[in-house]
C-alpha cells in the first residue's frame, strides 16, 4: 500500500507456487527512494525473477540449485537495469532493494540486497531478523566507516549501499536456513520495518490466527505510526 506521503508506490511483491514444484518463490522489492524510475526497477526485478522461475525446465530443486538460480537470475536483473541506466544516462540510477526466498518444506534459501527484510517468528522465542540491512548505519556499527560521516552530511544513516541495478557488480548475499515446523515468516520493505517496533511485530506474528490477520495488523500499525513510505509485506504461516 502507499504510505501517507508518497503518491507513487515504488514497491512490488509476488508469491508463486505451482503444482509439482518442491519449493515456492517469494519476492519483495522496493524502488530506491528518490531515484528516477524506482517503481520501474522494482517491477522489472519482480517480473524477471517470476519469468525465470516459471521458465525452469526442472521442477525439483536442491538447495545448491536454488542458490544457483538466485545468483544467475538476480545477476541478469542487475545487468538489465544497469544497461538501462547506461543507455538513459540521466539523473540518478534507478535501482531496487530486494528480499527473495525460495521456500522448501524444511529449508529456505534467501537472497537480499538493500534494506528490505525477512523475519522469522517461532512461538515462545524472540523475533529473528534473518537479513542484515546493507546500509550506511551497518557500516558504522561494524566500524567500517566513521560515525562522523553521519554528522558531516555526506551520508544518511538509512542510506543503502547495495541495490539491484545501481552498480555493474552486485555483492548479493545468499544464505540457506533450516525451516522449523512452527516458524512463521515476514518479508517486508522498510516502509513497515522502520515504523513498526519489533516487539509489536513479534506479538502480531505469534498471536495472529492467520497470515492475513497478521498483515492487516502490521500494515495498520505502520499507517497509524505515520509511515510516509510505501508498505509491502508478505506473511508465510505453516499449514
Amino acid at each position: 500500500v502507499c504510505g501517507l506521503v508518497r503518491e507513487r508506490n515504488e514497491d512490488n511483491f509476488c508469491y508463486v507456487t505451482r503444482p509439482g514444484d518442491n519449493a515456492s518463490l517469494v519476492i519483495v522489492t522496493d524502488g530506491v527512494g528518490g531515484h528516477r524510475g524506482g517503481d520501474v526497477a522494482s517491477y522489472v526485478c519482480c517480473r524477471m525473477l517470476l519469468d525465470a522461475w516459471r521458465a525452469r525446465t526442472y521442477r525439483e530443486l536442491s538447495i545448491p540449485g536454488a542458490e544457483s538460480f538466485l545468483h544467475q537470475s538476480i545477476d541478469a536483473v542487475n545487468e538489465r537495469l544497469w544497461q538501462s541506466n547506461r543507455f538513459t544516462g540521466q539523473g540518478a540510477a534507478m535501482g531496487t532493494t530486494l528480499v527473495c526466498a525460495i521456500v522448501f518444506a524444511e529449508h529456505l534459501v534467501v537472497a537480499h540486497a538493500g534494506d528490505s527484510r525477512l523475519y522469522m517468528s517461532i512461538p515462545g522465542k524472540e523475533l529473528a531478523l534473518l537479513t542484515r540491512d546493507h546500509s550506511v548505519q551497518r557500516l558504522i556499527d561494524e566500524k567500517k566507516i566513521a560515525g562522523t560521516a553521519l554528522r558531516s552530511g555526506i551520508h544518511a544513516g538509512n542510506s543503502i549501499f547495495q541495490a539491484v541495478g545501481t552498480c555493474r557488480s552486485l555483492d548479493l548475499e545468499i544464505q540457506a536456513f533450516d525451516r522449523p515446523a512452527a516458524a512463521r515468516y515476514l518479508w517486508c520493505s522498510d516502509g513497515l520495518s522502520r515504523y513498526v517496533p519489533e516487539d509489536f511485530m513479534s506479538t502480531c506474528m505469534e498471536n495472529s490466527r492467520s497470515a492475513k490477520e497478521a498483515l492487516d495488523r502490521l500494515i495498520r500499525a505502520a499507517l497509524l505510526a505515520g509511515a510516509p513510505d510505501n508498505i509491502s509485506a508478505v506473511c508465510g504461516f505453516p499449514v
